[in-house]
């Protein structure tokens, strides 16, 4: 399968990068960032509005990684996908939920109303796609390993790190 198709197949990608929302509201009240909001339906942020995040299932196919060799497989066409996109400081990396794999992805996405940051993770539920997706202001700390965060210019949002670290290494 090749992950471009994937990627251009998720209607409305790009704007629902900026608009993010939790699976509940518990575990948004229980994160390490504090208490979240509801900001609309379905939409929840920190209380400073800096980091959102949101998880969807999709209608579209999604293969069920079983082993690490088939996430780094992915992950390849997942980078090769969004850098066709036009995003920039891309990394993609496989991210073990349990017996199986997902694929993570950081990056930062230029839009006319200002780069965001990105953290997303790619699922499989039921053979079909299912991704939790934080953002945040590019002016702030990236999802990047946090020897490459040192280099970064801008303010650090406080919610950013915690909020990538948890999707890259907790969400499922």
């Amino acid at each position: 399968m090749r992950f471009s198709t994937v990627l251009s197949a998720l209607p409305g990608f790009a704007v629902s990068l900026m608009l993010l929302s939790a699976p509940t509201a518990a575990q948004a009240q229980a994160s390490a960032q504090g208490s979240w909001a509801q900001v609309a339906p379905g939409q929840w942020a920190d209380p400073a509005q800096q980091c959102s995040y949101r998880v969807e299932r999709r209608g579209q196919a999604f293969p069920v990684l079983r082993d690490h060799a088939s996430a780094v497989r992915l992950a390849g066409a997942l980078k090769d996908g969004l850098a066709a996109q036009g995003v920039r400081d891309i990394q993609v990396r496989p991210a073990a939920r349990g017996t199986v794999w997902g694929i993570f992805a950081s990056y930062v996405y230029p839009s006319k109303q200002g780069d965001a940051r990105v953290a997303q993770l790619y699922l499989s539920q039921g053979g079909l796609l299912r991704t939790v997706t934080a953002s945040t202001r590019a002016q702030t700390v990236s999802a990047l390993p946090l020897s490459v965060q040192a280099a970064s210019t801008g303010t650090p949002a406080t919610c950013w790190p915690d909020l990538a670290r948890w999707v890259e290494f907790s969400a499922n």
